[in-house]
């Protein structure tokens, strides 16, 4: 089993952070009459990490940021602490090096949402390699 580096399992954590706000957290309900400004939420995440001075710098916080507004449709800010040394690698990925070799030449997360699925059928139908779809649980 290879260990990931710490900033990895950082970043792992960060999408984990996301992922859950963005399915927690309502739009304001099945039907709304004002879909284009009150769409986006405001979202704002203490996330602790064990890279703290890496996630503290302004071009990776401003590069995040950017990246999962883009992302969500939504305005987040983000606060990183120190976590603490009772703060346990969370095991995310086991990666064997003698394992069978991971042989897709494209990854998709497919949400089950109308844009996830426009990005996976464009991508089946003019991809030529393997293909996996990410489907999160």
């Amino acid at each position: 089993m290879e260990e990931l580096r710490p900033e990895a399992e950082d970043l792992l954590d960060v999408a984990a952070a996301v992922f859950y706000a963005d399915g927690k957290i309502s739009r304001g309900g099945k039907v709304r009459s004002d879909m284009g400004t009150g769409w986006h939420r405001n979202l704002r995440l203490t996330i602790p990490v064990r890279s703290l001075a890496l996630w503290q710098r302004a071009d990776v916080g401003q590069s995040l940021t950017q990246a999962v507004n883009f992302l969500t449709g939504d305005r987040f800010e983000f606060n990183f602490v120190a976590a603490g040394p009772d703060r346990r690698d969370s095991g995310f990925l086991d990666l064997d090096r003698d394992g069978a070799p991971f042989g897709a030449d494209d990854v998709i997360l497919f949400s089950g949402g109308l844009d996830s699925f426009a990005g996976a059928l464009d991508t089946l139908a003019t991809a030529s390699g393997h293909v996996i779809l990410v489907f999160p649980t």
